[in-house]
């Protein structure tokens, strides 16, 4: 898979739009960096539940 595909539809909806515009731009950032932040540790998180093809080789 040479392609990545999108999660979700680019498109903002108004409301967003307008919500995100009226956020000062360092907030903004802040806002980024902590959803950035979680998905981060959402990835990394130790779970038994979250099992990769190469973590279930690895155990034989």
């Amino acid at each position: 898979m040479s392609k990545q595909l999108l999660l979700f539809d680019p498109r903002l909806p108004a409301w967003v739009r307008e919500l995100w515009n009226r956020i000062d731009a360092q907030k903004r950032r802040e806002i980024l960096s902590i959803l950035a932040n979680m998905g981060r540790a959402s990835l990394t998180a130790s779970s038994p539940a979250i099992k990769t093809k190469e973590t279930d080789n690895e155990s034989e």
